[in-house]
């Protein structure tokens, strides 16, 4: 088994293969990078986060005082080359890993798989011995497929070794097969690294950024992030920072001055108005450049909204307009019986008080509640006061119960006193109520 034992001191030497890049990797910040479709690599601060169909990021967006300065930012997935972002995030894990943990995780595989071989030396059944050696393989290439293939070249070597031993311990038991559950692959090709940008850099990809960007407020996030930098390409971005805020004036004036009509004709009923001011809005965003479309959106709901709230008034106005004879008609009609029926309010409260309210009392009461009922339903209403004469309806209705409860009875018991009371309680609320309704539609529509 002398081999074994030459292998496990291979193992542990090439632990130190790597130490002058480990210190190179550590040297790396924490700049990843979201690459367009255009080819510019935007600068994300940590990772990007692809989200459906946006990508998430915090973009530096430039240098102010020494210091980067940095802006959470959106862009559409449709900007974005995410095949290559995502590649690159992979390998700045890579990196940060073999920075970090990479090493120190490396050498404790390397030493537990160690280990193991030396413990074959000590085992008697060549299959178990066998089985322990694949075993120890199988962890080992396992262990470099979930470390982002960290030091795969050793990787590779060690399990080279390992199929040599294990191939003479299969013969050594009678199974010289030379196949294993696993194989060894070579490290990943990854993307080259970039540096952190330099102030310069990192302003004209911000313009890149701005340019990618669907959105109104990132562009201005991106492009005030931008603004405190120095020299030409700052001014530029000055420039194109006060352009947005030009276009952003424009479209807001806009938006003003349509609302602002709008309502004035929506308050007239004057649908075909509100309809030219939604063919303006067209028009002034084309030549405006439809460099607003959420706006624009925004401001066309706003304005079929208020021309559908004007398409109903109109309607209602049509209505009473239609109908305003009518009603005035039978408003002669049903107010002096409403008023008649308020004449036997004092009965009505004195029932709903379970008062003294004698039974010839009752009996004159209901007597009138009676011819009352008669005549209304002699009237017929116009389809929009049709709630009031139904509500008047069930008001006599109930009137009638209240004062027949009394002027059934000599000696009014105390349950019968309160149903009459009840009765006599609803007459009155909604008796009431239909007076409110008829003046209330009676009344001239209003917008609200």
């Amino acid at each position: 088994m002398g081999r074994l034992s030459a292998f496990a001191v291979v193992f542990v030497l090439s632990s130190t293969a790597v130490a002058s890049a480990t210190r190179q990797i550590a040297a790396l910040g924490s700049v990843y990078r979201v690459f367009l479709i255009s080819g510019e690599a935007l600068p994300s601060y940590g990772e990007p986060a692809p989200l459906e169909d946006r990508v998430i990021f915090t973009l530096v967006a430039g240098h102010e005082g020494g210091s980067p300065t940095l802006q959470v930012i959106s862009l559409p997935s449709a900007k974005v080359d995410l095949a290559r972002t995502v590649r690159y995030t992979e390998a700045m894990r890579a990196a940060r890993y073999a920075a970090t943990r990479g090493e120190a995780e490396y050498v404790a595989i390397s030493a537990e798989v160690a280990q193991s071989l030396d413990q074959l030396t000590g085992i008697a059944d060549r299959r178990r011995r066998l089985d322990l050696a694949v075993e120890a393989r199988r962890r080992l290439l396992e262990w470099s497929r979930q470390h982002f293939s960290y030091r795969a070249e050793d990787i590779q070597v060690l399990a080279e070794q390992f199929d040599d031993v294990i191939n003479q311990m299969r013969i050594a038991v009678g199974d010289p097969t030379l196949s294993f559950e696993l194989v060894s692959m070579p490290a990943p090709n990854r993307d080259k690294l970039m540096g952190e940008p330099s102030a310069f850099e990192a302003t004209q990809l911000a313009l890149a950024a701005a340019d990618a960007a669907d959105s109104a407020d990132d562009r201005f996030a991106i492009l005030r992030a931008a603004a405190p930098g120095a020299g030409i390409i700052a001014d530029i971005v000055k420039v194109r920072l006060e352009a947005e805020l030009r276009v952003t004036r424009a479209y807001a004036d806009l938006s003003d001055r349509l609302l602002r009509r709008a309502e004035q004709q929506r308050q007239q009923a004057n649908v075909a108005a509100i309809e030219g001011l939604e063919t303006e809005l067209r028009e002034a965003d084309r030549r405006l450049g439809h460099e607003r479309p959420a706006a624009v959106r925004t401001l066309q709901q706003q304005l079929r909204e208020m021309r559908e709230s004007a398409s109903v008034f109109r309607l209602a106005l049509a209505v009473f307009d239609r109908q305003r004879d009518a009603l005035s008609a039978y408003a002669r009609q049903v107010r002096p019986l409403m008023e008649r029926f308020q004449l036997q309010q004092p009965i009505m409260t004195g029932l709903r008080a379970m008062g003294d309210v004698s039974q010839l009392e009752a009996r004159r009461a209901g007597g009138e509640i009676l011819r009352v009922q008669t005549e209304l339903g002699r009237l017929k209403a116009p389809e929009s006061v049709a709630v009031v004469q139904s509500t008047f309806a069930s008001a006599l209705a109930m009137a009638a119960e209240a004062t027949s409860r009394r002027a059934s009875a000599p000696e009014i018991q105390l349950a019968t006193a309160r149903e009459a009371a009840a009765a006599a309680a609803g007459a009155v609320l909604l008796s009431s109520q239909a007076e409110q309704d008829l003046t209330l539609r009676l009344k001239r529509p209003t917008l609200q």
